[in-house]
C-alpha cells in the first residue's frame, strides 16, 4: 500500500520507496479506504491506494504464529451472524485415512476456512457448501463439508484413546539428513501419494532431483530408523555425523530467496541481523551456510588474541580485516532464487607486493563458450554442467603465504578477540585466483582423468580419459564448467573421477551459464538444437538505460534513422562536464558488449561504432545508446540457434541505392551488390569507404614487412587499406590474418 511520508518526514529520497508491506484487517470508518497492519513498524496505517496479492499467505510472508490471542470471523453483517469462527486456521483436526490399504487416523490443521455465498454463518443446503481445507502431516491436503468438522476437531483436554499421529518432523518438505556410505547428506522429507511411500530427497537449485531413496514402512518403523542412525531430523551445523564418527555433514541446499520481502542484499552482517530486519532469519541461514562450509573445508585455524600477537612479534605478518558480501542470485527469468554470503578478505590491505604474474587466472571466453555448444550440437549431444563447491578454499596456502584473518565485523559465529589464521586459499586473497586455477588445471590433466590443456586457451581442456573412447571436452570459467562426450561411459566416467579428487556438484544438462541461457530440444529422429539467449539480462541493460516505459516497434533497426553515430556533432566541453559522459558510456557500453559477444552479433556494427565514442563522447551518443537499449527491449527474446540439421536458405539484404559497377568476366559491366545477412544490421553511410584510385600490388617478399589489422571498421577518416597476393606465390594464405573481414558477394 502507498506510503509517502512517515510522521512529518516525507520519502523524497531517491532510494527511498513509497509504499509498504502490510496485512488488511479491515475498512476504515472514517475514510474511504482500507486498514493495513505492517509487521515491520508495528502499527496501523490508513490507504486507498493498494493492490492485495491473494496468492500469498500471511503467515508464510510475515513470519506470523497464531498464539489464540485473536479469532478469525466471517464478514457478515446479518442478523444471524453466529460471531466467532468456531474453527479457524490452526484449529488442529484429527482423520481417518488410508496408508497402505490401512486405516490410520493422523494429525493435521486448518488451513483455510468458508466463505458462504449466503448471508447466513453455516450453508443452509449442501449446494452452498463451501469447505473448509485441511492439511495433514503427510502433506495431502483435503476440503471438507463443515457438518463434519465437529466429529474430527481435536479436543485438546481430552486424549484421544487408540490415536496414532507421526512426529513433526513426518511431514512434507521437513529437512532431514539421510546416512549414505557413511556420510550424511542433507535433504527434505517427501510423500508419494500415487504408491503411499515416504521418500527422502536432495534436489538442486532448480528443482531437479540429485538423489532419492524410498523409505519403505516409515510410518511403522519410523522410531527404528532413528535408532540405528539411518535418519536424522533436522538440518545440524558444526556436528559430525557418521556410524564410525568420522564423515562430516555435507551443505548441499542452497537458502532460498524465494520468501525474501526485499530483493535488495544487505550491505553489512550488522543490517543483515538487526532484529528489524524481516528478513533476518534468511540472511542468517545464508552466513551459517558460508560460515559453516569454510569450517567444515578446514579454512582457517581459530587462534587466540595472545597467539595473534606472537606471532607478529615472530613473523611481523599483521591480520588482514575481512567482510561478507550478501547477494541475490537469481534465475535466467530475473526472479530471486537463493540468498547468498561469501566471506571475503580485503586484498587490498594485504602488505605483500605481487606481480600481476603471480596473481593472473586466465578464463574462458564467450565466444570460446558458443564454439563448444556448436561442436556439441553437431555431434547431436548436449552440453552438461558443474560446479566446484567452495572453489577458492580448496588450494593450500604454502608455508611462506602465512596469513592472519581477522573475522568480519558482527560475526556472530565468532567470539570476539579471536582471528582466522589461513590453511587454504579464502576469496578476496590477491594469489587467490592463481591457487585455484593450479589446483583445477592439476586435477583435470591428472593421470586418473588424463585432459590436456589447449595450447591457445588454456581454460579448454580435452582428452580420451577411456582408451579407444570418443574424446571428451571441457572449458573452464573459474569454478563452473561445461563439458560434452560423444559417449555416455565416458561422461560417467568423468565425473566420477573428477568427483573423487574435489567437490562437484554436477547439474545436468547446461541451462544458465556465464549468463547465457541455453534451450535443448531434442527430436525423435536424433537431432538436436540449442538456443542460446540473454533475455534476463537484457531486461537488466533496459532498466540501467531508464528505456522500460520507452515506446517500441518490432520493425525497428538499432540504428536511429537520419542520425549516423560518425555525424554526431562534437560538442565543446570542460573535462568536468564530460566526465560523467564518459562514466555513463563505458558503463553502458560494457553491458551491451557482453550481450553482442554473447548471444547477439545482430548489434555488433552499432557497438563497434559507440565504442569509438567511449572516451569522448557526447550527449548524442548516450541517446544513440538508449535507442541501442530500446531495440534491445524490442527484441529482447532474440537468440542463437544451433542445430544438427543442415540448413539450405541463405537469407540476405541488398545494399540500395547502387553506385559503383564491377567488371564481368565477358568484357561487361554490371553494379556492385554489397550483400549482408540479418546477423548483423550495417553498415551506415558514414562507414563506406570512398573509391581509392589505382592499387599498387605488393610482392610476397615485401608483405612480409607488412601489417595488416582493421580496428574494427573503415571510415572516411581513415581511408581503405587493400593488399593483393601474386598469383605466383605458393606461400599460404593465413600469412596475413586481419582483425575482420568484410566481404563483397
Amino acid at each position: 500500500f502507498k506510503h509517502d511520508c512517515d510522521s512529518n518526514r516525507s520519502r523524497d529520497g531517491i532510494a527511498e520507496a513509497k509504499t509498504l508491506q502490510g496485512i488488511a484487517i479491515g475498512r476504515c470508518r472514517k475514510t474511504d479506504g482500507m486498514l493495513f497492519y505492517s509487521p515491520h513498524t508495528k502499527q496501523i496505517y490508513t490507504s486507498s491506494d493498494f493492490k492485495l496479492d491473494e496468492g500469498r499467505s500471511t503467515r508464510t510472508t510475515c513470519n506470523l504464529q497464531y498464539d489464540g490471542g485473536i479469532f478469525v470471523g466471517l464478514y457478515d453483517s446479518s442478523s444471524t451472524c453466529a460471531g466467532v469462527e468456531p474453527y479457524p486456521e490452526g484449529t488442529e483436526v484429527c482423520m481417518n485415512i488410508l496408508i497402505a490399504e490401512k486405516p490410520v487416523k493422523m494429525r493435521g490443521f486448518v488451513i483455510s476456512i468458508p466463505i458462504p455465498s449466503t448471508p447466513n454463518q453455516l450453508p443452509a443446503t449442501s449446494r452452498d457448501e463451501s469447505p473448509y481445507v485441511v492439511r495433514l502431516v503427510d502433506g495431502s491436503v483435503h476440503n471438507l463439508s463443515p457438518y463434519i468438522m465437529d466429529s474430527i476437531v481435536v479436543d485438546c483436554q481430552s486424549s484421544f484413546s487408540g490415536t496414532f499421529s507421526f512426529p513433526q518432523w513426518m511431514g512434507s518438505s521437513q529437512k532431514v539428513m539421510y546416512l549414505k556410505d557413511g556420510l550424511y547428506i542433507k535433504g527434505f522429507m517427501e510423500f508419494d501419494l500415487d504408491s503411499s511411500i515416504w521418500r527422502f530427497s536432495q534436489r538442486r537449485r532448480n528443482g531437479l532431483e540429485l538423489w532419492g531413496v524410498e523409505l519403505h514402512s516409515l510410518a511403522r518403523d519410523y522410531q527404528k530408523y532413528i535408532d540405528d542412525g539411518t535418519l536424522t531430523p533436522g538440518w545440524h551445523n558444526h556436528s559430525y555425523f557418521s556410524k564410525a564418527g568420522m564423515a562430516r555433514a555435507v551443505t548441499t541446499v542452497h537458502v532460498s530467496a524465494k520468501n525474501l520481502s526485499s530483493s535488495i542484499a544487505p550491505g553489512s552482517i550488522k543490517r543483515a541481523l538487526h532484529s528489524r530486519n524481516p528478513d533476518r532469519d534468511i540472511w542468517k541461514k545464508s552466513y551459517d551456510e558460508e560460515f559453516d562450509g569454510l569450517y567444515q573445508s578446514d579454512t582457517f585455524e581459530i587462534i587466540s588474541e595472545e597467539e595473534y600477537f606472537q606471532l607478529c612479534r615472530t613473523t611481523g605478518i599483521k591480520a588482514i580485516p575481512s567482510m561478507c558480501v550478501f547477494t541475490v542470485k537469481k534465475d535466467s527469468q530475473g526472479r530471486p532464487v537463493r540468498a547468498k554470503s561469501r566471506v571475503v578478505v580485503l586484498g587490498n590491505k594485504d602488505p605483500r607486493n605481487w606481480s600481476k604474474a603471480d596473481c593472473f587466472a586466465p578464463v574462458v571466453s564467450l565466444p570460446i563458450v558458443r564454439m563448444l555448444t556448436a561442436l556439441a550440437v553437431q555431434k547431436r549431444r548436449t552440453l552438461k554442467q558443474g560446479d566446484c563447491k567452495l572453489a577458492f578454499v580448496q588450494a593450500v596456502l604454502p608455508p611462506e603465504e602465512l596469513t592472519i584473518v581477522k573475522p568480519p565485523a558482527d560475526c556472530p559465529c565468532s567470539t570476539p578477540g579471536t582471528y582466522w589464521k589461513l590453511k587454504k586459499s579464502l576469496y578476496g586473497l590477491r594469489r587467490a585466483p592463481k591457487h585455484w586455477f593450479n589446483l583445477i588445471n592439476s586435477f583435470l590433466q591428472s593421470p586418473e582423468i588424463g585432459l590436456t590443456r589447449c595450447k591457445n586457451d588454456f581454460c579448454v581442456f580435452f582428452g580420451s580419459p577411456i582408451p579407444d573412447k570418443p574424446p571428451i571436452y571441457l572449458i573452464l570459467y573459474v569454478n563452473d564448467f561445461v563439458f560434452f562426450s560423444e559417449d555416455d561411459d565416458v561422461e560417467s566416467y568423468f565425473q566420477q573421477a573428477l568427483s573423487a579428487k574435489i567437490s562437484v556438484d554436477f547439474m545436468g544438462d547446461a541451462e544458465w551459464f556465464l549468463g547465457l541461457k541455453f534451450d535443448w530440444i531434442r527430436s525423435h529422429d536424433g537431432h538436436v538444437d540449442c538456443r542460446i539467449s540473454q533475455e534476463a539480462y537484457i531486461q537488466e541493460i533496459v532498466s540501467e538505460l531508464c528505456q522500460s516505459n520507452a515506446n517500441t516497434s518490432p520493425l525497428m533497426t538499432p540504428f536511429r534513422s537520419g542520425f549516423p553515430v560518425d555525424t554526431i556533432p562534437d560538442i565543446d566541453m570542460s573535462p568536468e562536464d564530460r566526465a560523467p559522459l564518459i562514466a555513463k558510456m563505458q558503463c553502458w557500453m560494457g553491458m551491451i558488449n557482453w550481450v553482442t559477444m554473447g548471444s547477439r552479433p545482430d548489434i555488433s556494427t552499432i557497438v563497434s561504432l559507440l565504442a569509438s565514442h567511449t572516451s569522448h563522447p557526447n550527449p548524442g551518443h548516450l541517446d544513440a545508446v538508449k535507442y541501442l537499449g530500446r531495440y534491445l527491449k524490442s527484441t529482447a527474446d532474440l537468440g542463437l540457434l544451433f542445430s544438427s540439421r543442415h540448413n539450405s536458405i541463405l537469407e540476405g539484404y541488398i545494399y540500395f541505392p547502387l553506385s559503383d559497377t564491377v567488371d564481368l568476366p565477358c568484357g561487361r559491366t554490371a553494379p556492385a551488390l554489397l550483400s549482408f545477412c540479418d546477423a548483423n544490421w550495417g553498415p551506415q553511410d558514414a562507414s563506406i569507404p570512398p573509391s581509392s584510385g589505382p592499387l599498387r600490388q605488393v610482392s610476397i617478399e615485401e608483405s612480409r614487412s607488412i601489417i595488416v589489422q582493421s580496428f574494427g571498421r573503415y571510415t572516411r577518416k581513415t581511408g581503405s587499406v587493400e593488399v593483393q597476393l601474386k598469383p605466383k606465390s605458393r606461400l599460404p594464405m593465413n600469412v596475413l590474418k586481419p582483425h575482420k573481414c568484410f566481404g563483397i558477394f
